[in-house]
């Protein structure tokens, strides 16, 4: 339902992380299967992978290749996952991980597929009707802090991040105008989630100024030294179920009192800023370039 692309590792190459449905509780993963049918493998295919209910995380070697790291780093299962996002919610200067979960029904689970089957041929309506022989799928969200390694650490309860609602999509935002990222989850016939984050970590907010019809900067990759660690972030439109996040970048200014912003925007131009200050919001406008319009 959602793919994250986001440098986990720091090492300036972009990570992916793709979700699915795998649940993290030892009673689920061995009664739930899915219903979608078995994918056919030729005799002698060397090169085709049957197909796995999990997530993938790719670790991007820099060079166009990736590694698969998602059981290592312990992000393998995430129930049910609609949307995935990196933030660095203490911002420490690493990007961590928020999944949200959940479905009406645990309609994967093997015992009352079996009793469907045994109830024999159905019509339409009663068919319908089965969904609500299936017990109800209360699954908490979850988050995941880096822990610097290439693996991560759930920690959703701790956080704050554990609703036990039907979570879809999830979107970003600074809402109370303090510097950091917000965030705002649809859940499936409830209220919406508006969580707060209360890190009060020193931080450096950056809003890119595109110029049209890019007016957002989408694309440019923003750049931050001179803090805790290099930090990269793209600015991005979309990439998770049916929501997308205010364009504004937040990073982790540690006990640095200057900083240097370099923005390479989609078109081919550069920005550099330099001496810039913490906990500061710096708005940054594409410079004109050859074959721009005026």
């Amino acid at each position: 339902m959602s793919v994250l692309a986001a440098d986990l590792d720091r090492d300036g190459h972009d990570d992916l992380l793709v979700t699915d449905m795998l649940s993290r509780q030892h009673l689920y993963a061995l009664t739930q299967r899915g219903t979608m049918h078995d994918q056919p493998r030729l005799p002698g295919d060397l090169t085709s992978r049957l197909q796995e209910r999990r997530n993938m995380l790719l670790r991007s070697r820099g060079d166009g290749t990736f590694a698969e790291l998602a059981w290592f780093a312990g992000v393998a299962g995430s129930e049910w996952a609609w949307s995935c996002l990196s933030l660095d919610v203490d911002l420490d200067g690493w990007e961590d991980l928020l999944i949200s979960n959940g479905f009406l029904h645990n309609v994967d689970d093997l015992d009352t597929q079996e009793r469907i089957r045994n109830l024999g041929r159905l019509t339409v309506a009663e068919s319908r009707q089965t969904a609500l022989l299936f017990e109800r799928l209360d699954t908490a969200n979850l988050a995941f802090h880096n822990q610097r390694d290439l693996t991560f650490r759930e920690c959703g309860r701790a956080w704050g991040f554990d609703s036990l609602r039907v979570s879809n999509g999830m979107a970003l935002g600074d809402l109370d105008g303090d510097g950091d990222l917000d965030l705002v989850v649809n859940c499936l016939n409830d209220g919406a989630l508006v969580l707060r984050n209360d890190t009060s970590a020193p931080r450096l907010a950056v809003r890119l100024r595109g110029r049209p019809p890019n007016t957002q900067g989408i694309g440019a990759r923003i750049r931050v030294s001179g803090g805790p660690v290099v930090q990269e972030q793209e600015m991005a439109a979309g990439g998770r179920y049916m929501s997308g996040d205010e364009p504004l970048r937040v990073f982790a200014t540690g006990n640095a009192q200057r900083l240097t912003i370099e923005v390479r925007w989609r078109a081919g131009g550069q920005t550099i800023i330099t001496n810039a200050e913490p906990n500061s919001l710096y708005e940054i406008h594409e410079p004109v370039t050859a074959g721009s319009p005026p």
